[in-house]
C-alpha cells in the first residue's frame, strides 16, 4: 500500500487547449496542484492459480491562481481544463499455467473543458478484458491475446467533441527468438 500526498506550485505553466477549435497554447500565470495518490497492489497464489491486483485512487485539485492581465478574473481559483478532481482504476490477472485472464477498469471524474469551468465532461466508467495464452519452445516464445476494449460499450469523450471508439476487438500475437547461449 502507497499513500501520497503533493502539492505543486507552477509558473507560467502551459496549457494546450481548442481555441475556434484550433490547439492553442494559453500561459498561466500561476498554478497550484494538490493532492492525493493511493496505490494497493498484491499477489495471491497456490499451486495452480495466481492472481494479481492492482487498485489506485487519485483527488486532483488543480487551479489557476493568477493571470495574465488581459484575462477575465473570473478564472481565479478554477480546476485546469481535463484535468479530473478523481480517478480510479483497477487491474485484477488470473493466471493458470500459460494462459491469463484480465479485467482493467478506470473511471474518470467530471472534468471541465476550458479555464472558464463552464462546460464540462461527464465522468465514465469503462471496463477491458484480456485473455492470452502463451507457447514457449527452446529457441522462441509466442504470447497470443485476445481483447474487449470498452466492454460495456461506454459513449463518452476524453477530450470535448471527440468522442472514444465504443467496444472494440483486437487478437495478435508476439513472436521473440532467444539468443543461443
Amino acid at each position: 500500500i502507497e499513500f501520497s500526498l503533493f502539492y505543486n506550485y507552477i509558473s507560467d505553466l502551459i496549457l494546450w487547449q481548442p481555441v475556434f477549435n484550433i490547439w492553442t497554447p494559453i500561459n498561466l500565470k500561476e498554478n497550484l496542484a494538490r493532492g492525493i495518490e493511493l496505490n494497493m497492489s498484491g499477489l495471491a497464489k497456490n499451486s495452480m492459480f495466481q492472481i494479481h491486483y492492482k487498485a489506485s485512487y487519485s483527488y486532483t485539485k488543480s487551479t489557476i491562481e493568477k493571470i495574465a492581465e488581459n484575462e477575465s478574473e473570473n478564472l481565479l481559483h478554477n480546476q485546469l481544463a481535463y484535468v479530473p478532481f478523481h480517478n480510479v482504476s483497477t487491474n485484477v490477472s488470473v493466471s493458470y499455467k500459460r494462459i491469463s485472464l484480465s479485467f482493467i477498469s478506470n473511471f474518470v471524474g467530471k472534468r471541465y473543458t476550458d479555464a472558464s469551468n463552464l462546460r464540462e465532461l461527464d465522468a465514465y466508467f469503462i471496463g477491458n478484458v484480456n485473455f492470452s495464452y502463451n507457447i514457449e519452445a527452446s529457441k522462441f516464445k509466442i504470447n497470443t491475446f485476445f481483447k474487449i476494449d470498452n466492454i460495456w460499450n461506454t459513449n463518452y469523450q476524453s477530450v470535448y467533441l471527440y468522442p472514444n471508439p465504443l467496444r472494440s476487438y483486437e487478437i495478435g500475437f508476439s513472436l521473440n527468438f532467444r539468443k543461443d547461449s
